[in-house]
């Protein structure tokens, strides 16, 4: 007499012979809920497991079957060059609001765009023509990973993260190796042009390791729970960039710009933090404001760029530490 376990694995394997070859499978599929001998809430977690299983070969995604009103659940195989022609097809659609990320997508990788078919690839060239005399990228939101290790490492990194799974990183920051063992892949973090991943290590640590200095990583069969993640919710909100520490906690910097740069700061612009926050203005024009900072060389690298049209008013060692800076610089370039 065959177990539950058995029968499982017997539905699970004809499933897979289905994706294997080629058949998309949906979850209202009366005849194959038929065939199969299951209901549609147990074929709905089926699907769910195969995908994180094979997070790589398969993907579920909402699909309007027929003259349905409502999107139905589908299970198929992962075609890279297909979901990578639906979007660009989407792209080219809406190109008025979106053509720029063409743009963007052919200086990251000008091979995403090589199966498309001939009348596509007339339309992307066009609007990349057209893109050429309208903007000017400089810095890459989408960034170029320069090696093929680094490239491999982020597609592993991201199915760590999805899967809530432990890794065993080498990792050479500054001429030093770490061998760092049992860490869980919280996140994928991009900021300052670069990639990080978000850990904590074997000790507890929160840290963030730049992808580009990963050395090898190594799988482990050993997943987290769920709730490691929620615990580290508030150190994700408090990241501003690669210097940010969230693990410890957070002080205010008040701030004043000069009359020169106060319209960069005047309250509804652009943030340069997503702490920063608007005071007043003065009457001479400057403006005060506040960033919440958790070290030093969190906010220092940015008041340098606006020299000397940014003051510390606020805290008071911030500001000696800063003047102690500006002084060693001055003393270098008098020697």
């Amino acid at each position: 007499m065959s177990s539950d376990a058995d029968n499982k694995t017997i539905v699970i394997f004809e499933i897979l012979k289905k994706l294997v070859a080629k058949q998309e499978i949906y979850l209202t599929d009366t005849e194959l809920l038929d065939e199969l001998r299951i209901k549609e809430r147990t074929l709905r977690r089926y699907m769910g497991e195969i995908e994180k299983l094979f997070p790589d070969a398969f993907r579920i995604e909402s699909k309007l079957i027929g003259h349905g009103k409502r999107p139905v659940k589908v299970l198929r195989v992962y075609d890279k060059n297909k979901d990578i022609i639906d979007i660009l097809n989407r792209l080219l659609k809406y190109s008025d609001d979106l053509g720029w990320l063409i743009s963007l997508l052919n200086e990251n990788d000008p091979s995403l765009f090589n199966d498309l078919d001939k009348h596509e690839k007339e339309k992307v060239s066009a609007q990349l023509k057209e893109n050429s005399g309208i903007f000017l990228f400089r810095t890459n939101p989408l960034e170029v990973l320069q090696d093929e290790p680094s490239k491999r490492y982020l597609s592993e990194l991201r199915n760590a993260v999805m899967n809530r799974e432990y890794r065993d990183i080498k990792y050479k920051y500054i001429g030093e190796m770490e061998n760092l063992i049992d860490v869980k892949c919280l996140k994928i973090v991009f900021t300052d042009g670069n990639w990080y991943l978000a850990i904590e290590d074997a000790e507890g640590n929160f840290r963030l390791l730049r992808v580009a200095f990963i050395v090898s990583l190594s799988k482990s069969s050993k997943n987290y729970q769920k709730n490691v993640i929620e615990k580290y919710k508030k150190h994700f909100d408090k990241i501003q960039n690669a210097m940010s520490l969230p693990s410890e906690p957070s002080r205010m910097a008040l701030l004043k710009a000069s009359p020169k740069v106060a319209i960069y700061f005047k309250e509804g612009m652009k943030l340069f933090f997503p702490t920063q926050k608007f005071k007043k203005k003065l009457d001479d024009g400057s403006i005060i404001f506040s960033i919440d900072f958790t070290q030093d060389m969190e906010i220092l690298p940015f008041i340098k760029k606006w020299l000397p049209d940014i003051e510390i008013l606020e805290p008071k060692d911030l500001r000696e530490t800063f003047k102690e800076q500006l002084k060693a610089a001055l003393d270098i370039l008098s020697e």
